[in-house]
């Protein structure tokens, strides 16, 4: 282990780690940054360096917060923007440095999630799940839903159905 690499804090590693995590579903080239940058710190090639900027944690809390609680209603920069007391300009640059994705990108990666979640769940059909979402209409949810996962909601939710099991 080279002297860099134990200077290494859990926490850089982490969230390297976590920003590739949300990263790889929309924008691969940030995931693959982010990762090459972990392998880069555990190889000693690298400075234990996040850079500076961005959201303070706080400001990030507040903002994973809100989307999750406004996530079927419309939520614009400008809202999340006020809620962290910054201008919409600075905070969809402070956010992309915090987040590796945009206000709007970690918007519908949210409202996937929660589609994802309530389609394993079996609850409801597939336009109220896209109305709970946030999304204007089934139409809307199956295309963002493609683009995020690479299939439609409906395969998606027939792959991933929970085994049923009938006794003999």
């Amino acid at each position: 282990m080279t002297a860099a690499t134990a200077a290494l804090t859990p926490s850089i590693l982490v969230q390297l780690l976590e920003e590739a995590v949300s990263a790889v579903d929309h924008d691969v080239s940030v995931a693959r940054e982010r990762i090459a940058k972990v392998r880069d710190l555990l190889l000693g090639r690298a400075s234990p360096r996040i850079d500076k900027g961005g959201l303070a944690p706080w400001q990030c809390k507040r903002v994973e917060e809100l989307v999750e609680q406004r996530l079927e209603e419309p939520l614009r920069n400008d809202d999340l923007a006020g809620a962290v007391r910054l201008s919409a300009g600075y905070f969809c640059s402070a956010f992309r440095q915090s987040f590796g994705m945009s206000p709007h990108a970690f918007l519908l990666t949210r409202r996937i999630a929660r589609a994802k979640a309530l389609m394993r769940s079996g609850s409801g059909n597939l336009a109220e799940i896209a109305l709970d979402c946030g999304f204007s209409d089934q139409a809307h949810f199956s295309r963002i839903f493609r683009q995020f996962s690479g299939t439609s909601p409906s395969a998606w939710r027939r792959a991933h159905a929970p085994v049923v099991e009938v006794a003999s």
